[in-house]
């Protein structure tokens, strides 16, 4: 069992998982978000940033140099400090990479700090105050566990599951650290082959494990709205996919191509 100190005197900390991949060799996305990130105060003293990348091809020096290049963009934000750079198998994509950063971040964590969780798909941040804006969100309701930019109610129609399938869209996603430690070692979704995998064994799994915790999930995009085990859906709102729709949240799901 993991003991953490949870004396008042110690201060939250804020941490920062990105998840990316060499995929495409110029990783011109993820330049795009660092230059916000390096743009909008995040509203918190201080980003632990992580970095994680996973191979698609055999690593090259190129690649070592973009990413470092990432990282010295980031710090152009004084409250951002990047903590460590890690290469690894694409096998598990960007789930894996979550672990292996939650592996780093577990070294100096205490069960009161956050962890923001992001992907190349988060196109962000946006505005001002973005890391805060999720930590309103989460403190909102009582007993939130994860908190996004957004919810689905289903999984994906060409592998569908059984029971709860409400889940928070995994390109960006809030929680304490206490509610991290049992998956340290054991990160949903660490050994997906494909996308659905990543979707059904990754995204929706993680939030399941939330909600068997009975704990809750929210998002900015529904801001009003929180769902349980008891309730984990509402008639009245969207039941399709709305992450490509949503705009005035710090973090929207992938590049606008009307920007390109």
């Amino acid at each position: 069992m993991l003991i953490f100190p949870t004396s008042p005197k110690i201060p939250t900390q804020f941490f920062m998982s990105y998840s990316t991949a060499n995929e495409y060799r110029s990783f011109r996305t993820d330049f795009r978000h660092f230059k916000n990130l390096a743009r909008f105060d995040p509203g918190v003293c201080k980003v632990n940033l992580f970095i994680s990348v996973s191979e698609v091809f055999p690593r090259k020096r190129s690649d070592e140099n973009l990413v470092c290049n990432l990282a010295r963009i980031a710090e152009g934000n004084p409250k951002i400090k990047i903590l460590s750079i890690t290469f690894k198998s694409n096998i598990g994509r960007d789930f894996s990479s979550a672990g292996v950063n939650l592996q780093h971040i577990a070294n100096i964590a205490y069960e009161k700090d956050f962890v923001l969780f992001t992907n190349r798909s988060a196109y962000g941040p946006l505005m001002h105050n973005w890391y805060t804006s999720y930590i309103e969100q989460y403190e909102k309701f009582n007993n939130v566990g994860l908190c996004g930019s957004t919810i689905r109610f289903t999984g994906h129609p060409e592998r569908p599951c059984e029971g709860i399938s409400t889940h928070v869209q995994s390109y960006v996603y809030l929680c304490r650290f206490l509610h991290l430690t049992n998956l340290i070692n054991n990160f949903p979704g660490q050994k997906a082959k494909n996308r659905l995998d990543a979707i059904v064994d990754g995204e929706i799994a993680l939030s399941r494990y939330i909600l068997n915790r009975n704990l809750s999930l929210t998002c900015l995009a529904w801001p009003n709205h929180v769902f349980s085990l008891n309730k984990p859906s509402d008639p009245k709102l969207p039941q399709r996919d709305i992450k490509s729709i949503v705009r005035n949240v710090p973090f929207r799901y992938k590049y606008p191509s009307y920007l390109n």
